[in-house]
């Protein structure tokens, strides 16, 4: 899997068909406004993948990182993994 692409916002506009494509091939693309990463696109097939780690990071909180459930480590572990390849999106979660 290849690394999410950054587009800033006005790119983002003209080539919004092309993102749509590229999200149906499986690529990621991080929207950019104002030097900050405001949005993503992602390839619906993550969308399950997005939501799991969501609510496990909301769940576990900050526990997730003093954890030793082999489970939880491991859980984790592909997340950040998922992650770094841009295979699904971290998101802050805010409350």
């Amino acid at each position: 899997m290849t690394t999410a692409r950054t587009v800033s916002a006005s790119e983002a506009r003209t080539a919004f068909p092309d993102i749509l494509d590229d999200a149906a091939r499986g690529r990621t693309t991080v929207v950019v406004r104002h030097s900050k990463p405001t949005a993503a696109i992602i390839p619906a097939a993550e969308l399950e993948t997005y939501y799991l780690v969501r609510r496990m990071m909301v769940e576990l909180g900050e526990s997730i990182a003093v954890s030793t459930d082999r489970a939880i480590v491991a859980a984790v572990a592909k997340a950040q993994n998922d992650i770094a390849r841009g295979k699904i999106i971290w998101d802050e979660v805010v409350e």
